[in-house]
């Protein structure tokens, strides 16, 4: 994950376009450099094809899914921001899901893409889509009826695609410090109780300066992968009921909504009522 981190970062730097995005996915996909790509290239139809992506992410990294839910005959599938990486971490992953969607002949055009105001969409994106909207985030909405349609796929192929994807899952035997954390910030919101590099340093039995490097060596902080997780967990929420500031500031451990509506705004450039509008 450093190493991927690290790569993606010297791109971002360097070409300074937002086309090196379609690029890296269409050169992962094409030219099958993780067992995931053959994988999702014979699913048999797209729930699996989701399925495979969110189960086997950390094969292809940073490939994020936030929450997905139904809506009006549509999946919609958030790719929330990862770590900080806004930009990077969405347009990757979505270029992801388009390129392998594209290969296998998917209805792109009855799809429905988001962008938030800060992103422009790429050329390829505006020729595929007929419907681009502002919203808070990255968004995808796709027709539930293409969910289980039959794909052209190999069977023997995809078996041993599976079997590649789980002895590759298996190697990493623990799970990183970067996940570990997102993991435990995200049951302490749920449970409400304290966020502290302290409180997360006892957990995992380290001292803070050592949990600091651990997290440092994944390009992040323990501040960014709270935000991450809170992020998460505030579009949980206010999917689940219309929380007031005050509810939702509590929900997320701030002292008080003008600290969750500055956070919001960091995060996605606009307020928390705004982010209602948008996710009802």
């Amino acid at each position: 994950l450093k190493d991927w981190f690290q790569v993606v970062q010297n791109a971002e730097r360097f070409v300074q376009d937002p086309q090196i995005w379609p690029l890296v996915a269409q050169t992962i996909i094409h030219e099958r450099l993780s067992p995931l790509a053959e994988l999702t290239l014979q699913a048999p139809h797209l729930f699996d094809v989701l399925k495979q992506l969110q189960h086997y992410r950390q094969l292809i990294q940073p490939l994020e899914f936030g929450v997905a839910r139904g809506h009006e005959g549509m999946l919609e599938i958030y790719f929330l921001p990862s770590c900080g990486a806004v930009a990077t971490s969405s347009m990757l992953s979505v270029s992801m899901l388009l390129t392998i969607a594209q290969q296998r002949g998917l209805a792109i055009h009855q799809w429905q893409l988001k962008l938030p105001a800060s992103l422009s969409p790429l050329p390829q994106w505006s020729r595929w889509f007929d419907t681009i909207r502002e919203g808070a985030f990255v968004s995808v909405r796709i027709p539930q009826a293409q969910l289980f349609e039959p794909l052209p796929h190999e069977p023997d192929y995809y078996r041993q695609a599976q079997a590649f994807c789980r002895m590759q899952h298996r190697e990493a035997k623990t799970p990183s410090a970067l996940t570990h954390t997102l993991r435990w910030s995200y049951r302490c919101l749920q449970q409400q109780q304290q966020l502290s590099i302290h409180d997360l340093a006892a957990h995992m039995q380290l001292s803070v300066s050592s949990c600091k490097r651990m997290l440092a060596q994944h390009q992040s902080s323990f501040q960014q992968c709270v935000d991450t997780m809170r992020l998460f967990r505030m579009v949980e929420l206010l999917q689940q009921q219309p929380y007031n500031n005050s509810q939702l500031a509590a929900q997320l451990g701030y002292s008080n909504s003008n600290n969750l509506r500055r956070a919001c705004k960091r995060w996605l450039g606009e307020n928390p009522a705004r982010l209602r509008e948008i996710l009802a």
